[in-house]
């Protein structure tokens, strides 16, 4: 056990910096993902006209969301 400045540390649990800034509508059905690219897991298929959440966090065309409870991550271009 030891100590570490708190600055130079960058945390590895992808909900530590996680803020939720509006919400969307998927503009068709959509594939909710593990992480970030079509190579991740499918979670589940999201219907066409579902909200969802959507948060501070996007990568590579990616937004990370929450849907009824449940966070993955979706490709932004199906959400308006």
């Amino acid at each position: 056990m030891g100590w570490a400045y708190e600055e130079y540390l960058e945390s590895t649990n992808p909900d530590a910096n996680l803020t939720f800034v509006g919400t969307a509508k998927t503009t068709a059905n959509v594939n909710l993902r593990s992480g970030p690219s079509t190579n991740h897991e499918i979670l589940r298929v999201v219907p066409k006209g579902t909200t969802v959440e959507k948060s501070n966090q996007a990568f590579d065309g990616f937004r990370l969301v929450r849907v009824d409870g449940q966070i993955g991550w979706m490709y932004e271009a199906y959400l308006a």
